[in-house]
C-alpha cells in the first residue's frame, strides 16, 4: 500500500483505495443509485485496512438490498461500523 500511486485502486467489486496527490489513503465504495453514480466513504488506511474496508464495505452492500436509502442511511451515521472481536 505504501507504494500506491496517486490515483483509484480497485479492489474489486466497486471497493477502491482512493490515493490523493498529498498522499492520503482513503477507502471508497462505488455504486449507482436511482441512475446516478455515488462514492461512499469507508475511512481512511491505514486507520482501516483492507479486510476491515471489505467488512464495511459488504455491510454497506447489505443496507442497499432493503428499501431505504442506504446512501443516507450510512452517512447519517446509524450504520456506524462497530468493532468485531475476533
Amino acid at each position: 500500500m505504501r507504494s500506491a500511486e496517486t490515483g483509484r485502486h480497485t479492489d474489486g467489486n466497486g471497493l477502491y483505495l482512493v490515493v490523493t496527490e498529498t498522499g492520503r489513503r482513503n477507502w471508497v465504495l462505488r455504486f449507482q443509485m436511482n441512475g446516478r453514480r455515488r462514492d461512499a466513504g469507508l475511512g481512511a488506511y491505514p486507520a482501516v485496512g483492507l479486510a476491515d474496508a471489505r467488512l464495511r464495505a459488504a455491510d454497506y452492500r447489505k443496507l442497499r438490498a432493503y428499501p431505504v436509502n442506504a446512501y443516507t442511511y450510512y452517512m447519517l451515521g446509524a450504520a456506524k461500523h462497530q468493532n468485531r472481536a475476533r
